[in-house]
């Protein structure tokens, strides 16, 4: 479909630093595929929410921060839509957690510090039953932890240390298996190091 080959098209383009070609592209894949005259079909929703997501990475890599906030609210809204068109997907709950946890790394930005707890705490909630049912489903380890680890940034005071703690019973022995993208890898040991300086 156009609006899946124009976000690998921008994917592309952010690879190879052209963030203007890339933005101008996942702008369009949106328009195509969340736009008014689109099908409300799971496959239009989950590339216009894919397009959304990217546009709100840039921007908040840019420091764009409000602008961030809006669409990753944005996607929040579009993966509760397709949430309701296809309940039975398995990987809507990390999805969606990383949704919320990317709507709190903006707030986090903008230095709404509470607000963010509430975003992360709202990452959190829904994939502690997952991976109780899943204790080593790699996704679903991965993600919790990386909520946890950015719940723990905006946290005060003793009730950081439960939270890391927690952080690392989840990853329990995937990190060491190598069933961890390389990406929550990266991600992770960020996280670990702004806990450690800060």
């Amino acid at each position: 479909d156009l609006a899946g080959a124009l976000i690998q098209l921008g994917d592309l383009k952010l690879r190879r630093s052209d963030t203007a070609g890339a933005r101008a592209a996942y702008d369009e894949a949106a328009t195509r595929a969340g736009g008014p005259d689109a099908p409300n079909t799971p496959a239009a929703l989950r590339a216009a929410a894919e397009s959304v997501e990217r546009l709100g990475d840039i921007a908040l890599r840019e420091g764009r921060n409000n602008d961030a906030l809006e669409r990753y609210r944005e996607v929040i809204g579009l993966r509760a839509r397709l949430a309701s068109l296809d309940p039975g997907r398995a990987d809507g709950p990390v999805t969606l957690a990383g949704d919320r946890a990317r709507l709190g790394d903006a707030l986090r930005a903008l230095g709404d510090d509470a607000a963010a707890r509430e975003a992360y705490g709202a990452c959190i909630e829904p994939l502690r039953p997952a991976h109780e049912a899943q204790p080593y489903d790699p996704r679903v380890a991965g993600q919790l932890a990386l909520c946890l680890y950015r719940l723990a940034l905006v946290t005060q005071g003793e009730a950081r240390a439960p939270l890391e703690a927690e952080a690392v019973r989840v990853l329990g022995p995937l990190p060491e298996a190598g069933l961890l993208s390389n990406e929550t890898e990266q991600e992770l040991e960020t996280l670990r190091s702004s806990l450690t300086s800060g």
